[in-house]
């Protein structure tokens, strides 16, 4: 079961330099979520994210950025020694995204009772944090 689709990888490729083709490598996209899935699992059920469509936008970002890399690495190891810089950026970039997901500074705006859910609420309806002019 993949949880991104060709074109969220690629976009993260020169396409004149690097194409994925029609599909993903279902194997290498398995072994990338379920390391970023078990990471996220630390603070969020991520039990329902088996498809596209049920796995979280900024999670798809960062398994597709990931992908990404690790196809990039995979390509064009034997041209640098194995360390691609661009493919270490981007690897690095999706660990960052991922710490900033399990810690709650990066919101997953599809999941109820984030941050970003409950932006539509209205001042009355959320619980202020910090009153001016308040003696405690």
């Amino acid at each position: 079961m993949v949880h991104i689709a060709v074109s969220e990888a690629q976009a993260w490729l020169e396409k004149t330099k690097t194409s994925l083709g029609a599909t993903l490598d279902a194997d290498m996209e398995e072994s990338i979520a379920a390391q970023v899935l078990a990471r996220v699992a630390t603070s969020y059920d991520t039990s329902a994210w088996t498809t596209p469509q049920t796995t979280p936008s900024l999670v798809r970002k960062i398994l597709a950025m990931k992908y990404a890399a690790w196809y990039y690495q995979k390509m064009y190891s034997e041209d640098d020694g194995g360390m691609n810089e661009y493919a270490l950026f981007l690897n690095a970039s999706a660990d960052m995204l991922t710490e900033g997901v399990v810690s709650g500074a990066n919101d997953l705006v599809e999941i109820p009772g984030t941050i970003s859910a409950t932006m539509g609420a209205s001042y009355e309806e959320s619980t202020p944090v910090f009153t001016m002019g308040k003696v405690f």
